[in-house]
Order: structure tokens, then C-alpha cells, then sequence
């Protein structure tokens, strides 16, 4: 089991079939290899557990805009120059040095700038795409073990005669991901390894 922040416990895959993965892949692997496609996968189930519990987008600009509102009528608060507001400020002040109630109210203004700021994040109002996000770490991981491992460069592609995507590099990431109790979305996969494979031969 992995910690991850302060209660949520990710499990981890501790055996992987190596025989039916090198079986998909057409290839063999190193101990090293082995070992980091079980690195890759207890990675993917992080990254898993991170997108499952991320906030709504709706969310998280509710919240700033929580922020923005009372960074600001603190601020105001604190800038109340009569007698009641003065008073106030002197009875509940905490630091006798260091930061004045100016500097402070500055400090919230800022603060509730950059709560506003922040309130920009799209217009959609889910999560982002959980698979996407997963796939764009997992698949350059497994593709480096696999192309060292002596795999094929053209290794997913489109088969007119079957209507699927097909390739050792496709099968490998689907299965291993199957191993690691993720539901793999096959023309997903195939689609990013296809560009994958395309900006690596740009670079």
C-alpha cells in the first residue's frame, strides 16, 4: 500500500503475468525491464487514485470565490480608520512586531486578486479527462521499456481488414493496465501511442 496525503491509501500491484506481457509485446524482458513495468503500473494507480479524487472545476471556483470575498472584507475591515474599527484592530492584533495591520491588509488584497485570477480555470465543468491524463505519463513509461527491450518501432496502427487498431505496443499497454485492475480504453491507447510515436520521430 502507497500513502497518499494524509488518509488515502492506494494499493499497489505487487505480481504481474511478465510471460503473458512479453507474449503481447513479442519480446522479452530484463529484470530491469520487470521492474519498471511494475513501477509504471503502482505510478498509473497513483495517478488513478489523484484524478478520482480531484475536485470539480465548479468547486474549486467556488471555493476561490469564498476566498476573494473574505480576503476582502477582512482587508476592509482592517482598514476602518474610526474609533470602533482602530480599537478592534488593537484589541485582536497578534504580532506585537514584524507585520503591521497595513502590510496585512495588503496581503488580503492580493490575495483575493489572485483568488479572482485563479477563478479562470474553463469553462467546463467537470474533472479533466481521468483516462487522458493517466495515459499521457503511462504510455511514454512503457513505451521506453518496450523499445528497449527490442520492441517494433511501428507498433500500433490502424488494420483496415480487422476495423481495430492493432500493435504489440497497443496489446502491452492494454494488458498491463488490465493487470493493474485499470479498465484500458483501446482506441484511447491507440490513438495517443500513434502521436506519441509521431512527436518522438519530430523530435
Amino acid at each position: 500500500m502507497k500513502v497518499l496525503g494524509f488518509a488515502t491509501m492506494v494499493p499497489e500491484a505487487r505480481e504481474i503475468d511478465f510471460t503473458a506481457l512479453e507474449k503481447c509485446g513479442g519480446i522479452q524482458f530484463t529484470e530491469r525491464d520487470k521492474k519498471d513495468l511494475l513501477h509504471a503500473i503502482n505510478e498509473a494507480l497513483v495517478d488513478r487514485e489523484i484524478f478520482n479524487k480531484a475536485p470539480l472545476v465548479t468547486e474549486v471556483k467556488e471555493r476561490l470565490e469564498k476566498i476573494e470575498k473574505h480576503a476582502c472584507d477582512l482587508a476592509d475591515k482592517l482598514s476602518d480608520a474610526s474609533e470602533l474599527g482602530q480599537a478592534s484592530v488593537n484589541l485582536c492584533w497578534l504580532w506585537e512586531s514584524g507585520i503591521d495591520p497595513t502590510a496585512f491588509r495588503r496581503l488580503l488584497y492580493k490575495l483575493a486578486a489572485r483568488a479572482k485570477d485563479a477563478k479562470n480555470l474553463g469553462t467546463k465543468k467537470g474533472r479533466p479527462p481521468k483516462a487522458k491524463a493517466l495515459l499521457e505519463a503511462f504510455i511514454p513509461r512503457v513505451a521506453v521499456i518496450y523499445d528497449r527491450a527490442g520492441g517494433v518501432k511501428a507498433s500500433c496502427h490502424w488494420d483496415e481488414y480487422s476495423d481495430q487498431y492493432k500493435g504489440e505496443l497497443l496489446e502491452l499497454v492494454c494488458c498491463l493496465l488490465s493487470q493493474g485492475g485499470i479498465d484500458p480504453v483501446r482506441n484511447t491507447i491507440a490513438k495517443m501511442i500513434i502521436r506519441y510515436r509521431r512527436q518522438r520521430t519530430v523530435k
